[in-house]
């Protein structure tokens, strides 16, 4: 069963930096709702995750090997009527093509739940990539994640969030500093969302993001 159709304004702030000890990602969602009928107009949601790189306790990895780097994390999922406590977990992989390529298995615990359902701890595996490439003297990206989330009791379905993007970096195309600006498209598909089976959301996003 597909959710009812809606056209939706998203504004997104996002934020990963890096050092010898961990590196932080986070982001927040200021959306609107524009078409007639829906009942919230407009909401936000974030994310935060830390995760300590495993280095710091002498778990190392040759250079070249397919294993780069084993960090371990935790996560907030906070919006509304949802939070969500991780932890796990990261393993990041060295392959041809990726800048990024990583696999998270984290322990996922609802604390407030859209429903207010009595819900289990479950798990979350994420994959995460981003993949450079060029077409010509034009560069794009490949990147995005998904992540498989188990049930949560009797009734309460696995999910699955899918989320590729492709950007173009108009900055470059324009004869300005490369990775400062780009034009996208993202697709979301969120498989039996919430935990109710059969409940699935397809998106598809244009969107220009702004590096500073």
């Amino acid at each position: 069963m597909a959710l009812a159709k809606k056209q939706r304004e998203t504004i997104t702030l996002d934020h990963f930096s890096t050092n010898d000890i961990g590196d932080l990602f986070f982001f927040v969602d200021f959306f609107r709702d524009t078409s007639s009928g829906t009942g919230r107009e407009s909401d936000q949601y974030g994310e935060i995750y830390y995760h300590l790189h495993g280095s710091n306790i002498g778990l190392t990895f040759d250079e070249g090997n397919l294993l780069k780097g084993l960090d371990l994390g935790v996560g907030l999922n906070q919006g509304t009527d949802v939070s969500v406590a991780l932890a796990g977990p990261r393993l990041s992989f060295n392959v041809p093509g990726f800048k990024v390529l990583s696999l998270g298995v984290y322990a996922y615990e609802n604390f407030v739940d859209v429903f207010d359902r009595k819900l289990d701890t479950t798990y979350q595996a994420t994959i995460v990539w981003d993949a450079p490439f060029a077409i010509g003297s034009q560069k794009f990206q490949a990147k995005g994640f998904v992540d498989f989330i188990g049930s949560q009791g009797n009734r309460i379905a696995r999910q699955i969030v899918f989320s590729p993007q492709v950007r173009w970096d108009i900055g470059n195309a324009m004869g300005m500093k490369e990775n400062k600006g780009h034009l996208g498209i993202e697709y979301t598909h969120f498989d039996n969302k919430f935990g109710n089976k059969g409940v699935d959301e397809d998106s598809a996003s244009i969107f220009l993001g702004l590096k500073f």
